[in-house]
């Protein structure tokens, strides 16, 4: 069985991503903070029929992702599909405009959305390099395309780096590396050259 880890698990999109995949053959790794709410994603899932697993962790905790990812990977034989999607609270984040944005106002969103993907990354690549296959998805929100004002810190942490979003989709057939992006809010086309010659995942948005 394939299997997707899902870092930022919850109840809106990472649990309709888990049912999506579920249904189509995956294991389902769900990764966020809080065990209580994973356990009854978990509950939820097994009534549909699919087989997922908790794996406890904070996103700004480097070593604990790292490890929850590598748990994972023993436990069902490896990931195939890393999708990640971790989503804040306007508790810890600075809502700026863009003109009045500091270096320390970016710095939390920068550690949330963009490090933790390269730690989440990092974790899963090199067996899927070694598999000659693997697919990491990057959902954000849509002001990493439409920026929002009043949310700088958020869209510039969301468009730096590997999380282009709102999706950005990387297919892994080495030593290539092909990087479309889907933006399900206005149903634009991957952004490649030609189409991505392993895509082994289901279409989630359509």
């Amino acid at each position: 069985m394939p299997a997707i880890a899902i870092v930022g698990a919850g109840p809106g999109m990472g649990l309709a991503i888990a049912r999506t995949f579920g249904s189509h053959g995956f294991d389902v790794v769900l990764i966020s903070r809080n065990r209580g709410k994973l356990d009854t994603l978990v509950e939820k899932l097994t009534a549909d029929g699919v087989t997922a697993a908790a794996f406890p962790a904070d996103v700004l905790d480097r070593d604990a992702l790292t490890q929850a990812l590598q748990d994972a990977a023993a436990r069902f034989g490896g990931i195939d599909v890393l999708e990640y999607s971790p989503v804040g609270t306007f508790g810890t984040t600075a809502l700026t405009a863009p003109t009045g944005t500091e270096p320390s106002h970016v710095e939390f969103e920068m550690n949330f959305q963009l490090y933790g993907a390269i730690a989440a990354t990092k974790a899963v690549l090199p067996a899927m390099r070694e598999a000659g296959a693997g697919t990491l998805l990057y959902t954000t929100g849509a002001g990493s395309i439409v920026p929002d004002p009043r949310a700088a810190t958020r869209s510039s942490a969301r468009r730096d780096g590997s999380c282009r979003g709102p999706s950005s989709a990387v297919a892994i057939p080495p030593p290539e590396l092909r990087s479309p992006q889907l933006d399900h809010h206005t149903h634009r086309k991957p952004r490649s050259s030609s189409p991505p010659r392993h895509t082994p995942f289901p279409s989630v948005w359509e």
